[in-house]
């Protein structure tokens, strides 16, 4: 029988939620956070084992940000409880970058828009052409899904585009 260390087990100096406490979320890794978020692990690794397995079978964050429910309880040691905790802790993130963008930004370079408009399109495993709508003062009013195309590609007619602004 392997044995393995518990995170109660671990110095309290390296345990992932007292090191969130001490130094602040920005301190700790992916698998720490996600570890954080999955609460416990199963009756073979702990929780941050449980969730470095995950990162790196599933390729990292990418993986996350997309996988269904199904994918997740697919991988061993998540049940439907930790997969839902997953999902949730996800779409949370997705909502506070949609809330950061509502506040007015100011466009004034493609560098601007980019920068709003990365966040969720990063993970994308298909072509999107968006337009973003922005008001007389350069500020952005909304962000609208025009296309959804394939892998390398995306066939929008100007008449879509102009449609909405």
């Amino acid at each position: 029988m392997s044995y393995h260390i518990t995170i109660k087990e671990m110095p309290e100096e390296l345990r992932p939620r007292e090191r969130l406490q001490k130094t602040g979320p920005g301190s700790l890794s992916d698998a720490e956070l996600l570890a954080i978020i999955l609460g416990s692990g199963s009756r073979k690794e702990s929780a941050l084992a449980l969730a470095t397995r995950i990162l790196r079978e599933g390729e990292g964050l990418a993986f996350l940000a997309n996988a269904t429910l199904e994918e997740l309880l697919k991988l061993k040691g998540i049940g439907m409880a930790k997969a839902t905790q997953i999902k949730a802790a996800v779409e949370l993130g997705k909502r506070l970058m949609a809330y950061r963008r509502e506040e007015k930004i100011s466009i004034s370079t493609p560098q601007d828009a980019a920068l709003i408009l990365m966040e969720d399109m990063k993970f994308l495993d298909r072509e999107y052409f968006k337009v973003m709508l922005l008001n007389t003062k350069n500020h952005c009013t909304s962000i609208e899904t025009i296309s959804i195309g394939t892998l390398n590609a995306s066939l929008v007619h100007p008449r879509e585009v102009f449609k909405l602004a």
